[in-house]
């Protein structure tokens, strides 16, 4: 699993989730499990029949949730650390679990025993910070994220969840800091330099995020909001020819998603390329036959153009939308003919 950051509209971002187009942003983070040889070993080093059982059960249990058979799971781990209570690894593996069945509290807990027998457990302190991060305490995450970069510097997921947790709380330059950390660490996951676009974008620094959901975008071509970001951060730092392809992208891969559209015809009204914006807007008032938008930056176009018989059909059908709008619509179609095309809300 993994925390991620979203975006909202053109002009507006929300805390706890970054933006689209802009849409929201909300951090990504991922839960690991140690490998079974890792998970199936004891720290006594003992070799009673007890321990064996354990163990044992402790490898049933991984192969539990591997099957994605987590009430299975649970019981194999809560019976080895019955048998085993000093057993860290599996009282670890029980947290991970209790993280994928949504049982955050209990995951707090079992990684809270795991600490207390291994002190210097780097991925119990993560996960426990996952946990709280999904429970909405991020200020009780920081710690033990802190915590697990102290134990391992070179730990990327633990970065990637402090970014979530401090951009959670609206630290936003605390963020920055540890998701670059993060992408310094693990320059190839598209997760992590989606974040740092995120955090980047919320504090203003769009042509440094569209490079972020650019190479994003590079390694998860088929990830359509990091494409929808990309086009949204290039819009921001006004360079629109870049955000021409990533929106193109969009309506590729959401080819019933009427904003897309709707972003691919702002794009091509400020490149002056008006048959194609036409086509975009067109389509995004097929898929959304209220959307006001669409209307009023067609009626703009088409006026733009002299076609004023076109330009009336988009101010009636906008009045019968949003008064407001076809009130700024008219305004603008009796004034003069600069294109004012504007970013779509999503």
């Amino acid at each position: 699993m993994f925390y991620c950051i979203m975006v909202d509209n053109i002009t507006n971002v929300k805390t706890h989730i970054l933006i689209t187009a802009l849409m929201a942003v909300a951090i990504i983070g991922h839960f690991g499990l140690p490998s079974a040889v890792a998970c199936g070993q004891n720290q006594t080093g003992r070799s009673s029949a007890t321990e064996a059982e354990a163990a044992a059960l402790n490898s049933k249990g991984l192969n539990y949730t591997k099957a994605g058979r987590y009430a299975d799971a649970v019981q194999a781990f809560c019976e080895a650390v019955r048998l085993q209570p000093n057993f860290a690894y599996a009282h670890y593996n029980l947290g991970v679990v209790y993280i994928l069945l949504q049982r955050y509290p209990e995951a707090v807990r079992s990684f809270t025993v795991a600490i207390k027998l291994r002190p210097d457990y780097d991925s119990a302190y993560r996960n426990m910070g996952s946990a709280l991060i999904s429970m909405g305490d991020n200020s009780a995450a920081i710690e033990p994220l802190l915590r697990a970069v102290e134990i391992n510097p070179n730990f990327s997921g633990a970065y990637n969840d402090l970014g979530a947790a401090y951009f959670n709380l609206a630290y936003y330059s605390k963020a920055v800091e540890a998701l670059r950390q993060a992408v310094g660490l693990e320059p190839k996951s598209a997760e992590i330099q989606f974040n740092l676009g995120n955090a980047l974008t919320i504090t203003g620094r769009y042509e440094e995020a569209a490079l972020c959901y650019q190479e994003a975008t590079r390694l998860r071509p088929e990830w359509s909001t990091a494409q929808e970001y990309f086009g949204d951060a290039a819009v921001r730092a006004l360079h629109f020819e870049t955000a021409v392809q990533p929106y193109q992208q969009v309506t590729r891969l959401r080819s019933d998603y009427p904003q897309g559209f709707a972003k691919l015809g702002f794009v091509f009204g400020k490149l002056n390329r008006y048959p194609e914006a036409i086509r975009a807007l067109k389509q995004a008032a097929i898929l959304k036959p209220d959307y006001a938008y669409a209307y009023f930056n067609l009626g703009l176009i088409y006026s733009y153009l002299s076609e004023k018989e076109p330009a009336a059909e988009q101010l009636k059908l906008l009045e019968s939308i949003d008064e407001q709008m076809a009130r700024k619509l008219f305004d603008d179609l009796h004034s003069d003919k600069v294109i004012k095309v504007q970013s779509p809300d999503p």
